[in-house]
């Protein structure tokens, strides 16, 4: 049963429908509807959510390869091969010509093994267990995590009837807390969700890093927290992604405007958020398209100097207060075209 929406129509022009909109007339305009997220679009939210991330892990490299450390721990390298050849092949009677294509070999065979390297790095040590991390917390059931349901435990014995019972009786109680507090909308192409927590949440972690497994079956992994308390008049954006293939067209523009007034709405004065070091383009459109204030940064990982998150804050009052200026300024345009 999904959550009450607050009194607002959004149809607006959007990227959902590009691959229409660009086989008619060019007057045509895509249109979206929001609406919010079903417990039948679970496995598409999991993809939307890990497909979207995962492809910032080219992000990852590049910022890897700005680096003067790691071209500084490559030349060192490439140069301890280089000089291995000359003392491997002294006591071998080799043309003169054999040295220089090893070397040529050797060059070519380290960019690529180096270049490989760090992309496997990005990807299963960065961008992985981030998105893990999700899909074993809050992603395995977003109606529980982000819009507040109860759900019926399956091993309970019932009858059909009764089932439907307590379900409708759960989340209609569920329905008037989530419609205050969290707050979960969707497009066929892109998610997005505010999030309030009045208790910390510990992850839910089923995987093991290389040196989990290597301990004895007996330890047990410390549990961190996932997500912690918020203030009454505060709330989370979270999973915030839209499909790559509409990216850069205004989608989470449109999802994030109706976030906020999902906010503005029922009281939250405050939006927080948070964007890692491969998150180079939400930070971007964060601050210069919607006013987020940086509030600070911090490492990310024991193992990775290059991890960073950048916490963001916004003002919803103001922010509301500039959407509905450039609406008002945008109404009168259209009044004098006419």
């Amino acid at each position: 049963m999904p959550i009450e929406e607050p009194n607002l129509s959004v149809t607006v022009a959007s990227a959902a429908s590009l691959r229409n909109a660009h086989n008619t007339s060019s007057k045509s305009l895509p249109v979206i509807e929001l609406r919010p997220y079903q417990e039948a679009d679970l496995k598409w939210a999991q993809h939307v959510f890990y497909s979207t991330y995962l492809n910032l892990v080219p992000n990852g490299v590049i910022l890897r390869l700005k680096s003067p450390l790691i071209w500084g721990f490559w030349i060192a390298l490439w140069g301890f091969f280089n000089s291995s050849i000359d003392t491997v092949l002294r006591s071998w009677p080799v043309p003169e010509w054999v040295p220089l294509a090893l070397r040529a070999f050797v060059t070519f065979a380290w960019f690529v093994v180096a270049g490989a390297g760090l992309f496997w790095w990005v990807d299963k040590v960065v961008a992985i267990p981030k998105v893990n991390l999700a899909m074993d917390t809050d992603m395995t059931d977003p109606e529980v995590y982000h819009m507040g349901y109860s759900k019926v435990d399956e091993q309970v014995e019932m009858t059909p009837e009764e089932k439907q019972t307590a379900e409708k009786e759960h989340n209609e109680k569920a329905k008037a807390a989530a419609s205050k507090e969290n707050f979960l909308t969707k497009t066929n192409d892109a998610i997005v969700g505010l999030f309030q927590s009045k208790k910390s949440t510990t992850d839910n972690l089923t995987y093991k890093t290389v040196t989990q497994k290597t301990l004895k079956p007996s330890s047990e992994r410390t549990k961190s927290a996932f997500w912690v308390l918020t203030k009454p008049n505060e709330a989370t954006l979270r999973r915030w992604a839209v499909n790559f293939n509409y990216q850069n067209h205004g989608l989470s523009t449109i999802l994030f405007s109706r976030a906020v007034l999902h906010a503005q709405q029922t009281g939250i004065e405050w939006i927080d958020a948070e964007t890692d070091e491969i998150q180079t383009r939400a930070a971007e459109v964060l601050a210069k398209r919607h006013g987020f204030t940086q509030e600070g940064k911090r490492r990310n990982g024991k193992f990775d100097v290059f991890g960073e998150v950048t916490s963001w804050r916004l003002d919803v009052r103001k922010w509301v207060e500039d959407y509905n200026a450039k609406a008002v300024a945008q109404a009168k345009n259209v009044v004098k075209e006419k």
